[in-house]
């Protein structure tokens, strides 16, 4: 028969066992596709739409334009980059277009 005390140490090397167990588990880092086909259209649009002259090593043509058709013809910058605070985010007191208001950027942020 168990003590209370023995019951909680096993509790806890089995929860230790679990723990190690788990920290010595790695997962694959997350890395875009070595073999991905990207549509050659949305990687020359990317490329031609780009607002900044892009350096790259050649071998990263594909990625770099498709990232740039994702960020700026899909996307906006406003997505990721404001200043602003909720609920207007960047927009102008009274023009967010998520409350039905028609869309007035705030310029301060």
């Amino acid at each position: 028969m168990q003590t209370p005390i023995q019951k909680n140490a096993a509790g806890v090397a089995a929860s230790v066992v679990v723990l190690v167990a788990g920290m010595l588990v790695t997962s694959p880092r997350g890395l875009a596709q070595p073999g991905a086909s990207f549509d050659p259209a949305r990687v020359e649009q990317g490329l031609a739409i780009a607002p900044v002259k892009l350096t790259y090593p050649k071998e990263y043509r594909n990625l770099v334009g498709f990232g740039s058709w994702l960020v700026n013809a899909v996307a906006d910058c406003n997505g990721c980059h404001n200043g602003g605070s909720p609920p207007n985010f960047n927009y102008a007191q009274g023009g967010n277009p998520y409350f039905s208001q028609p869309t007035k950027v705030d310029p301060t942020v």
